[in-house]
């Protein structure tokens, strides 16, 4: 069976509230890494031209994942539409 095409990739507030949380916290250390990090996860994200792309998530099985650098980003899908639900350290445990 042939994976669904992505038509549409949407953030959630919540993925664009993490998102925002990540550069704030990397920009402490340095503008020029977050600004870094932010662009290879939202590089990575348009990238995803197949639903069922990446894998699922071993925590949180109902989501698919990717993983940047040392950032993982949680989405689902909807029709052929992806929803980033939400970005997070790797090095931090999950709430």
């Amino acid at each position: 069976m042939e994976d669904e095409r992505v038509r549409n990739i949407i953030w959630t507030e919540n993925g664009r509230e993490s998102l925002k949380e990540v550069y704030d916290f990397v920009s402490c250390k340095s503008k020029k890494a977050a600004k870094i990090i932010k662009n290879d996860i939202l590089k990575e994200v348009s990238e995803i031209v197949f639903i069922n792309q990446y894998q699922l998530d071993e925590i949180e099985p109902s989501f698919r994942r990717i993983i940047v650098r040392d950032y993982k980003i949680l989405y689902f899908s909807i029709r052929n539409t992806i929803c980033i639900s939400r970005v997070y350290s790797t090095k931090t445990k999950p709430k």
